[in-house]
């Protein structure tokens, strides 16, 4: 693949159209926040990163 954002981009987003196919055909019997897990998943991820960071910054300059 010649550019591996793109990759990177694209892919939740198949995953997600996959996952709603499959649980709407009732093949899967999963909860909806795992089916909807490829567009929550990184922003969680993010986040804590985020406040992780944050957190450990704000620590390191009172000391």
């Amino acid at each position: 693949m010649k550019n591996p954002f793109l990759f990177s981009c694209v892919m939740p987003v198949l995953l997600l159209v996959a996952f709603i196919v499959l649980k709407l055909c009732k093949v899967i019997a999963w909860s909806w926040w795992w089916v909807l897990a490829p567009v929550w998943m990184p922003v969680a991820l993010v986040s804590l990163f985020a406040v992780t960071s944050f957190i450990y910054l704000w620590l390191k300059t009172r000391a």
